[in-house]
């Protein structure tokens, strides 16, 4: 097979590769896209994807592989934070869980100068160390904890709110049985009423009872 009808089957497939939902401006498949399309940061592929690969980067034989893959970093944007604050408006009473926590950036900005406590859930490691390199930075880590976990893994009852940039996917498996709010960047939360508030999906709990 040439590599000219090879280049075109992955034209067609190319469009949907690596996306995870329908969200034409969702960031997170955007990454992914790039990653599973593009060979970015070392993601590996199939054959026919090394192909793909080596036609942008001639000079590389093949992809670099990876221990183990993981979903991209793909952190809110800072300019979202101060909607994200006036929407939770948090308290000193309020102890926010962030599954998926990134560098801390959401925690930071809702617990600095509220005093509430925070608690971030980071599986990768370095981006867990980040974010409490992060937290010290901003005088934060008596009121900020990061846990390197599988978010999917902690009991979440203490959360009063919980905020997160998630596929839904991973969103339906969390549960927030006493919290007064559940806010999601960009994707809507599974099998839950919301209100959308700018770029941000918003559940009330409560709501639901009556």
């Amino acid at each position: 097979m040439s590599k000219l009808l090879i280049l075109l089957l992955l034209l067609v497939s190319h469009a949907g590769q690596g996306r995870v939902c329908n969200n034409g401006n969702c960031k997170m498949c955007e990454s992914n896209h790039l990653r599973a399309g593009h060979n970015v940061d070392g993601w590996s592929y199939s054959n026919p994807w090394n192909v793909h690969h080596a036609l942008h980067n001639p000079k590389v034989e093949k992809p670099k592989k990876l221990v183990k893959p993981r979903l991209p970093f793909e952190p809110t944007p800072m300019k979202e934070l101060d909607s994200l604050k006036r929407i939770v408006a948090p308290t000193e009473q309020d102890i926010i869980y962030d599954p998926g926590c990134g560098d801390g950036r959401l925690l930071i900005a809702l617990c600095k100068d509220s005093g509430a406590k925070g608690v971030g859930f980071e599986i990768n490691i370095e981006i867990a160390a980040l974010a409490r390199e992060k937290i010290k930075e901003a005088g934060l880590d008596r009121q900020i904890t990061i846990w390197q976990v599988d978010s999917r893994l902690v009991n979440t009852s203490e959360a009063t709110v919980s905020v997160m940039y998630l596929f839904p996917k991973l969103i339906k498996q969390l549960k927030f049985p006493n919290a007064r709010l559940v806010v999601s960047y960009i994707h809507k939360i599974p099998d839950k009423v919301t209100t959308k508030i700018d770029d941000w999906y918003v559940h009330v709990p409560r709501k639901e009872i009556f």
